[in-house]
């Protein structure tokens, strides 16, 4: 085998900037991909961290080589290097270099780019230097459609995650009895989410996972048995978490209680001691978001009834209706000391009000 070490320098200065683009990926790439789990405190800076370099490792081993094999070879024509290898080199190298210190510049100023755009865009303009413009594929079968991926990609997530919030949104949200709904819910998002995840695998895995040659009966089998698999897993060990927590407010569970979750199927309901005063089962993460997330907008001053209890206040903000009752606006009058006096050719005694109700949207003024 030919060793060519005069040119360890591309070599050295490759792995170099190689490294520093898969820096600038967790740095930007998947910082874009965590930020909405982070920003809704669904997930902690160590738990996103956590899960993304097992996700970006995995996800390089299982179906990255179709990815590189993309960028590598449907791009620039590697037949015109023939004559000089080291030019190759040089410009695969000089892609790294451009591709991971514009990522670098991006992360710094906090732009949200893409590692794939960076990259092809350097391979393109390396090989334009190097071969000419000619040896680029620029139709369907490489550089058009790419960049037609990076439109229709956005449209399709956004499709997607319109209907997922749609669904979410009537389907749990607005139903009487969401926390119920939301249980029911959870397994089904679970079997689609493994679903995608093995037809991605099984479809467009790595070669040496030697996937290629099964049948079409094979892979939906596949794909249908490893999300039912997840989904019995799930149900075994998650959902009795989430049930004995969020319908019977077990504050006592932890984290690791999943690994014995099956066994909250037959404990007991009366065993779940008082929670205590101060203790959440379930964490606010409106808290320290600013005055504007951490309480709700303070009614009109126009609209809000002043007198009413909580339930009565709810109502009336559903139907418009203001109901004042009797026990609520004499303990209000007597606190605050306010008589409601009429105009004195009407009545010469004050008076105190106990049962009114008006339609309108707005107190009298006599009363506010």
């Amino acid at each position: 085998m030919l060793a060519l070490h005069q040119f360890d320098y591309i070599f050295a200065i490759g792995i170099i900037f190689a490294f520093l683009d898969a820096f600038n990926i967790g740095a930007n790439d998947v910082a874009n991909s965590f930020s909405s789990s982070v920003g809704s405190r669904s997930l902690t800076y160590p738990q996103a961290m956590a899960l993304g370099a097992i996700m970006e490792f995995l996800g390089a081993v299982l179906v990255g080589s179709r990815v590189s094999d993309t960028i590598r070879t449907k791009i620039l024509d590697l037949d015109a290097y023939k004559a000089s290898p080291a030019g190759l080199m040089i410009s695969m190298a000089c892609a790294l270099v451009g591709s991971s210190t514009w990522l670098t510049i991006a992360t710094l100023i906090g732009m949200p780019v893409s590692t794939t755009h960076s990259i092809t865009g350097g391979i393109i303009g390396s090989g334009i230097a190097a071969v000419g413009a000619d040896e680029i594929y620029w139709g369907w079968s490489g550089f058009a459609q790419i960049v037609a991926s990076w439109f229709i990609a956005p449209v399709l997530g956004g499709c997607i995650s319109s209907i997922i919030f749609l669904v979410v949104k009537f389907g749990v949200m607005e139903r009487k009895n969401s926390l119920r709904n939301v249980l029911i819910l959870c397994p089904v998002i679970v079997f689609l989410t493994f679903s995608v995840l093995t037809m991605l695998i099984v479809w467009k895995g790595s070669p040496q996972l030697k996937l290629d040659d099964l049948s079409d009966g094979t892979t939906a089998g596949a794909i249908i048995g490893t999300a039912a698999v997840a989904v019995i897993v799930y149900l075994i060990f998650i959902n009795p978490i989430f049930v004995r927590r969020l319908l019977h407010d077990d504050w006592t569970i932890r984290w690791y209680h999943v690994c014995f979750g099956f066994m909250y199927y037959f404990k007991p309901l009366d065993q779940i001691p008082p929670l205590p005063e101060g203790v959440s089962v379930v964490p606010d993460y409106y808290k320290g978001k600013g005055a504007e997330g951490a309480h709700p907008a303070p009614h009109d001053e126009e609209t809000a009834p002043t007198t009413g209890s909580s339930m009565e206040n709810e109502k009336s903000a559903q139907t418009g209706e203001f109901v004042i009752d009797k026990a609520n606006s004499e303990k209000n009058l007597n606190e605050q000391q306010k008589e409601v006096t009429p105009p004195q050719h009407h009545f010469h005694e004050p008076f105190t009000v106990e049962t009114i109700t008006w339609k309108s949207q707005a107190l009298p003024a006599s009363l506010r």
